[in-house]
C-alpha cells in the first residue's frame, strides 16, 4: 500500500479528476467498477465528489461547465510549489494557460494550462489538501503518461516547467519515464501516441488505474455501460486493458504494476 501525508515533490502527478455532465451517472460508473466510496462536497462547492478507497482520496468527479461536452480523458495535476511561478513558466515555454491559478477556499491553489503539445493539464499548490492520499493499489491510480506525435517537445517543456528529468525505458523505443520518488524511482512517462488509442485522440495525458484483476474489472465496467477499447494483455509491465466510461471518457486499468 501507498499512502500519503505530506505534500507531494514537485512535477509529481498528485491529483486526477473528471468533469461530466452527468455527475450522477458518472460517479455511479465509477463507483460499481472499482469500488469507490463517493464523498459530494456540497453545493458551495458545485458538488464536487471525491472518490475515496477506504476513507482516503483517490480522485475527483465534478460537473462540467454549462455547454461543455464530457471530457474525452481524466485531468493529471502535477504538484507544483508555486502556482503562479509555474503558470509563467508555462507562457515562456510554449503553453497556454487556460485557468490562471485560483485559490480553492483553504485546500490549495489550482491552474489549468495546454501544453505545447496540445495536451490539457492542471497544477495543484497544496494547501490543506495536498493531493490524492492512496496510489498504487486497487482503486487508486498507478501510473500516468503523456502521449504526443512530439515527446521531445513535451519532455523539453515539463523539464522547464516543473524540474522534470528522465531515463529512457529499456526496450521502449523514444518512451521515457519520468524520474521520481515512486515505485521504480519514477513517477510516470512520456512517449509517442498509443497505438491502442484512435488516431484522432488528441495528445494527452493518460491515467491508469490499479485493479485487483483487469478481466474481472473490464466486465465490470462494461455491465455499468462502459466499453472495452482495447481488450485485457499481458505486456512487460503488467495486464492491462483500455476502457471509456458510460459518458466515453477513456481511461487505463493495469494490475501488477506498481
Amino acid at each position: 500500500m501507498s499512502t500519503r501525508s505530506t505534500p507531494w515533490e514537485q512535477g509529481t502527478p498528485c491529483w486526477f479528476d473528471l468533469s461530466t455532465t452527468d455527475l450522477a451517472a458518472t460517479t455511479a460508473f465509477y463507483a460499481s467498477t472499482f469500488g469507490w466510496e463517493l464523498m459530494d462536497t456540497g453545493a458551495e462547492f458545485g458538488h464536487y465528489t471525491f472518490c475515496l478507497v477506504r476513507g482516503m482520496p483517490v480522485a475527483g468527479i465534478g460537473p462540467a461547465m454549462d455547454g461543455q461536452p464530457p471530457a474525452p480523458l481524466w485531468t493529471v495535476y502535477l504538484a507544483v510549489d508555486d502556482a503562479d511561478k509555474a503558470a509563467e513558466a508555462i507562457a515562456g515555454n510554449g503553453g497556454t494557460v487556460v485557468m490562471p491559478p485560483m485559490a480553492i477556499s483553504d485546500q490549495g491553489r489550482m491552474a489549468v494550462a495546454v501544453d505545447p503539445t496540445g495536451a490539457t493539464f492542471g497544477l495543484w499548490e497544496a494547501g490543506k489538501m495536498f493531493g490524492a492520499v492512496l496510489v498504487n493499489e486497487p482503486g487508486g491510480v498507478v501510473w500516468n503518461d503523456h502521449r504526443s506525435p512530439d515527446p521531445a517537445a513535451a519532455q523539453a517543456f515539463y523539464a522547464a516547467v516543473v524540474g522534470h528529468t528522465y531515463t529512457p525505458l529499456a526496450g521502449e523505443a523514444g518512451y521515457v519515464s519520468i524520474d521520481g520518488a515512486g515505485p521504480g524511482d519514477t513517477v510516470g512517462g512520456i512517449g509517442g501516441p498509443a497505438t491502442s488509442l484512435p488516431a484522432d485522440l488528441p495528445p494527452h495525458w493518460m491515467t491508469y488505474f490499479a485493479v485487483a484483476s483487469v478481466d474481472d474489472t473490464a466486465a465490470t465496467a462494461t455491465a455499468a455501460g462502459g466499453r472495452v477499447v482495447d481488450p485485457p494483455a499481458d505486456t512487460p509491465f503488467g495486464r492491462m486493458a483500455t476502457l471509456r466510461d458510460n459518458a466515453g471518457t477513456y481511461f487505463m486499468i493495469g494490475s501488477g504494476m506498481a
